[in-house]
């Protein structure tokens, strides 16, 4: 949606339709799957030109093409105001292969691909090769930022997280806040009880989720390198 996903100043038509078919790509990346099928529903403002519009799909069309992905067809409308860009897309994967948010136990550790607060690109291939050699107990994206995801991974398993900050893999040029909070990094977060390859980053550990007035809190907090607990901000909402 312009104006909350993307704004034209800042970018071009061709970038908003690769952007747009990333993080779809990187919803199926983060389940173990291969994406297959793609419906795309588009509604143009009249700003917008046929030469722009051609650009989108353009953007859209080389990442499909280069995951072999087929754009099977949606629907184009008018919109009065703004750019709106809607993608479904269809994954596969082997039942045995399939990793959920929800299935991270205490004592799992916490495991990421990559560096943070940066964009990158889209780890279909990483989400594959886990899933594959099961290494995952769950896994998702890190659109929204890193510490939004683990704390979506402790809420979906009813645990409680513990992200130690000074594991983090900061991208070059960027700031532990931008690591911790940034989104648009594209890289996976798992967690796994076995002792993974140096190429994954341990950043945290899954733990026992504890109580408030008798009932669980699935609580992520982040550790110091002095061992203090610190409360995290809250990273991007869309609802907020």
């Amino acid at each position: 949606m312009e104006g909350v996903h993307f704004d034209l100043k800042k970018c071009s038509f061709y970038d908003v339709g690769y952007k747009a078919m990333l993080v779809n790509i990187s919803d199926i990346a983060a389940m173990g799957g291969y994406p297959a099928y793609a419906v795309v529903s588009i509604a143009l403002p009249q700003k917008i030109k046929v030469e722009d519009a051609k650009e989108i799909y353009r953007g859209m069309d080389r990442l499909a093409r280069k995951h072999k992905i087929d754009i099977v067809g949606g629907d184009t409308v008018s919109s009065k105001r703004d750019l709106f860009i809607s993608i479904t897309l269809i994954g596969e994967v082997e039942k045995d292969c399939l990793v959920k948010r929800s299935g991270a136990k205490v004592g799992d550790k916490i495991y990421v691909t990559g560096h943070f607060g940066r964009m990158a690109p889209v780890r279909l291939k990483e989400g594959r090769d886990i899933a594959k050699a099961k290494l995952a107990s769950s896994m998702i994206d890190s659109s929204d930022g890193l510490v939004l995801s683990v704390r979506e991974i402790a809420r979906q398993s009813k645990v409680g997280a513990r992200i130690y900050m000074d594991k983090v893999p900061v991208a070059a040029g960027a700031t532990l806040d931008q690591a911790l909070y940034g989104g648009e990094d594209y890289e996976l977060v798992f967690t796994s009880r076995k002792n993974l390859p140096k190429k994954y980053k341990m950043v945290g550990e899954i733990v026992k989720a504890p109580k408030e007035g008798g009932k669980p809190i699935f609580r992520l907090l982040l550790v110091d390198n002095k061992g203090r607990e610190i409360k995290p901000k809250g990273g991007y909402e869309h609802f907020t």
